[in-house]
């Protein structure tokens, strides 16, 4: 081995040993610098030397990107919360309100065709719980020209 040979081999040594010094000490950097953003140090850590000014713009960066990801994303569930109870208030309602038109409706048809059938029959017993008293005025069926049309008590009927 020449040497020329030999310091070029001490070179390439060297170089590698330095390669691998500064990777371990990028690895211990990047985790004592991951321990203090885990703490809440690394502003007050970095704010000292010139030389890490970049680590410490870095962490106010990311710290604000991850206050603006958090903040946005409670603000998008507290509107789908909003807008599903929303939602719901305005179905219930309107079922409440379709119900009661309909029961008005239907209690009105079966009062009435209630009167016809127990008042109409002349004579005849009442059928099921329907009474006079609830049924209000009489309803009696006219004559043969009027057949289910009814006639009330007060205008003639029996």
């Amino acid at each position: 081995m020449t040497g020329n040979e030999f310091f070029t081999s001490v070179n390439k040594a060297l170089r590698r040993r330095k390669k691998r010094a500064r990777a371990a000490a990028a690895i211990r950097a990047t985790v004592v610098w991951v321990a203090l953003a885990a703490t809440g140090e690394v502003l007050s850590f970095y704010a000292g030397g010139p030389d890490r000014v970049f680590l410490c713009g870095k962490t106010v960066v990311v710290v604000v990107v991850v206050v603006v990801v958090v903040v946005v994303a409670v603000v998008m569930v507290v509107a789908v919360v909003v807008v599903a109870v929303v939602v719901v208030v305005v179905v219930v309602v309107a079922v409440v309100v379709v119900v009661a038109v309909v029961m008005v409706v239907v209690v009105k048809v079966v009062m009435v065709e209630a009167a016809v059938v127990v008042e109409g029959r002349r004579g005849g017993p009442h059928r099921g719980l329907a009474s006079p008293a609830f049924l209000g005025p009489r309803v009696v069926p006219a004559g043969p020209w009027e057949r289910g049309r009814g006639v009330p008590a007060r205008l003639g009927g029996l």
